[in-house]
């Protein structure tokens, strides 16, 4: 917060609405320059002697990492302990989303047990809209005891209206602002000394309208003339008029050593006396700025001790302008000089800065090879970012680290189509080296080529290219330091995943521990949490259902553990994987609730393979559930996930959900369009790999309904036996399941049921419920028979009860449905299909024709249609008979 200056106008007005201000959420101070913004906040938070975290802006800070580390690092000036988790997540490679980071400072800000504020000045840097959009979520779930401040030139671009509405918002503005006579006489006599009369004051605030900057101008321009009023008659106060007399008449006006040091550090967007000794090449700095304070000429302290100063904006612009139009061959002079004062303060940023600003892109490329690869570690992507777009293409491409930084900012950053020329140039910049120097070697070349190994490995996973993948894999963990933690355990969770989408579940396992262990060590908790993920997952597909629930609850607890009362957004994958256990086990409510959670989470940390998952389980899910309208929304959202997006193991995945809910649908003609086409990605006579499984089987149900099963049965032989070599006794069950319904359809009765029997034992110790049911009347008349066979009597009967009985946990009846659409098991001669299920429940609600069909999206003659059909169906004539016998035949 910069110190109040030692003369000062006194405000009473403006202080009693500032500490009103200060009981809300927002002050919002917006003002031209030259209103006395700054210096009204710095009077007027002292004033209310309430602790205080204050931030001066600047264009630097529109990268969204480095923001928000100083606004953290401003709050721990108030109170040490706010922000400390988040500040260290804030920095690290894979640093959760912005909104997550927020959380964590929101409830650590609400148990500061004392009322503090936040000051942002010059907010009108800011233009990163992302900042904005959180600056807004921010003010949303301020704790009561926090309150903000914004001093900008402009309103900002976050959400004001709210705060009006609900008069948490205090504005003062450039009217406010303005100097009323009374402070405007107080300032020319009391400050600046300059024994006024009252009609000489009227007539100068009358000409300036207030406007501080343009008092300070004539002020500053009175002293020593002997004929003030004649001045004050020319004096005119707009903003125009400002710019061209500061020139005339308070720049040129100072004595050539003032003019020239004004000049010369007006490049500095803040400096202290050596930096300006450095700069200008002399030694008369400390000098020089006390007898810019003492006059008054426009230099701000930035601190208490008056170490560092800053022009006021509109003066340094003015000045530096002015130093482009006469000296432009100096100015690059100085920006040069300024860079390597910063360099050797270790300030490497401003240093930077300043190199762009002497146009020595040789000197700004070194030195941004110098930071950026630590800069994208600390997750500042745009910042790396922003510095490449300044330098010459050829400067970089002979620059590995530089390529390679650019590379991996990219391709965090998703602009996929930058990263690969970046790693050709990197590598190609290596070996040019080497080429010219053959005897000498450069360790540094093996780690860079360990993380260019590692970038393609990322890459050909994305696209779906196992083969590749494991292999860039195993050569990047030849490479990479063994100390390097971080780095061996992302490539060992990747090649775990690879391994995992071919179904080698015990190479999975052993690369997924590895890369827990180094990840645990390095402390690296998103990579924790995610292999702790695929581990659980493992034992689901192995049928362990019981153990991996647990694990799955246990990365959760440990989720919101790390992450201090709020969950790390990557323990949305366990809550999509509980979600599949806990549908499998008939809790379809709770299922709905852990993957909604899951989407979320997966949303908010961009998780596009846990996002998709997610929303394929909520449709799949709804409709199991009968939740029509929430089956479509998921649908919805899923399409509006660009396919790029989507890795190829993904995407497999999702086509097989989707194929199979237009089965249970009854839409058999999509599914046949689906099969022919690209999408489907899959030959029924190939023995798939396990990411292609669903889509498989979706396959198998499809000629199954359309009652093609001759070679079935042997098809799922093979797929059977390769599930039992990889262990996977989840998908060996859903074969079995399938295997036993084919033969029956083919009326082989007794190898059905001994298939069905072998099901049976193996999903009875976990609890398997919709693998079963799932399949509708085949299955529904198997188990009866199964039954009647003294087949596991208990069990099956648990099945057959679980078709009609609603779930204890549901607020709703499960809607079952065979692989054509039919409601099953039903008392009816002809049962409800899907559809006529869900018009009689609608019926059932009240609605009418009309509103059923705007429900359901169909049109009025189609609803007509299926309640005829349910009429004849239940042999009744009008709704009231078709309620009646519903409830009777308890079909709900």
């Amino acid at each position: 917060m910069p110190p109040l200056q030692p003369k000062l106008v006194s405000r009473p007005r403006l202080l009693e609405r500032l500490k009103k201000g200060l009981q809300l959420k927002l002050t919002l101070v917006a003002a031209p320059p030259g209103y006395g913004k700054t210096t009204l906040l710095s009077e007027g938070v002292r004033n209310n002697q309430m602790p205080v975290g204050w931030l001066s802006l600047d264009q630097d800070d529109n990268d969204p990492t480095r923001f928000w580390s100083y606004i953290i690092t401003a709050l721990q000036t108030v109170h040490a302990d706010i922000g400390k988790s988040a500040l260290g997540l804030l920095q690290s490679q894979q640093a959760p989303p912005i909104d997550y980071i927020l959380t964590i400072i929101i409830n650590e800000m609400s148990e500061v047990n004392k009322d503090f504020a936040l000051v942002l000045d010059d907010y009108h840097m800011i233009e990163a809209q992302p900042i904005h959009d959180f600056m807004t979520f921010l003010l949303n779930h301020l704790p009561p005891q926090v309150h903000l401040v914004i001093a900008s030139r402009i309103d900002p671009s976050i959400s004001l209206a709210r705060l009006r509405v609900q008069n948490q918002l205090m504005e003062i503005r450039a009217d406010d602002l303005r100097f009323v006579p009374e402070e405007a006489t107080a300032f020319l006599n009391d400050v600046m000394s300059l024994g006024l009369s009252d009609v000489d004051v009227a007539k100068l605030e009358s000409r300036t309208e207030g406007w501080i900057a343009s008092l300070q101008l004539a002020a500053i321009s009175m002293q020593g003339r002997e004929n003030v009023s004649a001045f004050i008659t020319e004096f005119s106060g707009n903003n125009r008029y400002i710019m061209d007399y500061l020139i005339e008449e308070v720049i040129h006006r100072q004595e050539e050593g003032i003019q020239t040091f004004l000049l010369e550090t007006s490049i500095l967007n803040r400096f202290t006396t050596s930096l300006c000794n450095a700069v200008t090449g002399h030694d008369d700095s400390r000098e020089r700025l006390a007898q810019l304070e003492d006059t008054n000429l426009f230099l701000v302290p930035m601190d208490d001790e008056r170490q560092w100063y800053r022009y006021h904006h509109l003066f340094a612009e003015l000045l530096r302008n002015q130093l482009l139009l006469s000296q432009q061959k100096r100015m690059i002079e100085l920006h040069l000089r300024a860079s390597w004062w910063f360099e050797q303060e270790g300030l490497t940023g401003e240093a930077i800065h300043h190199a762009f600003g002497a146009q020595d892109f040789e000197r700004a490329a070194n030195l941004v090879e110098s930071v950026a690869f630590t800069t994208f570690m600390n997750s500042q992507c745009l910042t790396v970012l922003g510095w490449l777009e300044k330098l010459p293409s050829a400067l970089i491409t002979d620059r590995p680290w530089l390529c390679l930084s650019g590379a991996l900012a990219n391709q965090l950053s998703g602009h996929y189509d930058a990263v690969e020329p970046l790693l050709q140039s990197a590598e190609s910049a290596m070996s040019r080296v080497e080429k010219s120097q053959p005897s000498k070697s450069f360790p540094d070349h093996a780690k860079i080529r360990s993380y260019i190994i590692a970038a393609h490995s990322t890459r050909s996973l994305i696209e779906g290219n196992t083969k590749r993948t494991i292999e860039l894999c195993h050569e990047a963990l030849k490479y990479l330091p063994e100390d390097d933690l971080i780095a061996r355990s992302s490539v060992l969770k990747d090649l775990g995943i690879t391994y995992w989408t071919i179904g080698d579940t015990s190479s999975t396992r052993r690369y997924l521990e590895e890369a827990n262990t180094l990840g645990q060590s390095g402390r690296h908790l998103y990579i924790s949490l995610a292999v702790m993920s695929y581990l659980a997952n493992i034992d689901r597909v192995q049928g362990h259902l019981h153990q991996a629930a647990e694990k799955f609850r246990e990365v959760i607890r440990l989720g919101s553990q790390w992450g201090g009362a709020e969950p790390l957004p990557v323990t949305g994958n366990a809550h999509v994987g509980l979600s599949q256990i806990l549908y499998e086990w008939n809790d379809i409510k709770g299922a709905i609730y852990h993957a909604g959670i899951g989407t979320k989470l997966a949303e908010r940390g961009g998780v596009i393979r846990t996002l998709v998952l997610g929303y394929l389980l909520l449709a799949w899910q709804n409709q199991a559930f009968g939740n029509t309208k929430e089956m479509m929304e998921a649908l919805q959202q899923l399409k509006e996930i660009p396919p790029k997006s989507i890795d190829a193991y993904t995407l497999g995945k999702s086509a097989g959900w989707k194929a199979r809910l237009l089965l249970v649908q009854g839409d058999l003609s999509a599914v046949n369009s689906w099969a022919t086409s690209q999408e489907s990605k899959v030959n029924l006579w190939d023995i798939p790999d396990f990411y292609l499984e669903l889509s498989h089987l979706t396959l198998v149900r499809l000629h199954l309904a359309q009652d093609k099963v001759d070679e079935i049965p042997g098809l799922l032989e093979r797929l059977r036996q390769k599930a039992e070599a990889e262990q996977r006794t989840g998908s060996l069950i859903e074969i079995l399941v399938l295997q036993s319904i084919a033969l029956h359809s083919q009326g082989d009765e007794n190898q059905s049921l001994t298939i069905l029997e072998h099901a049976l034992s193996l999903a009875e110790p976990e609890g398997y419920v919709r693998t079963f049911i799932d399949e509708g009347e085949p299955m529904a008349k198997l188990l009866r028979l199964a039954a009647s066979r003294g087949i596991a009597t208990k069990y099956v009967r648990k099945l057959l009860a679980s078709f009609q009985k609603p779930n204890t946990n549901a607020s709703a009846q499960p809607k079952i449905v065979s692989a054509v659409g039919a409601v099953v098991p039903s008392p009816l001669v002809e049962p409800l299909s899907e559809r006529e299920q869900e018009v009689l429940q609608l019926i059932i609600a009240g609605m009418s024709n009309h509103e059923i069909a705007e429900r359901l999206i169909i049109g009025q003659s189609t609803v007509k249609t299926h309640i005829n059909n349910i009429y004849s169906k239940l042999d009744v004539n009008s709704r009231s008979q078709a309620i009646a016998q519903a409830r009777e035949l308890k079909l709900f």
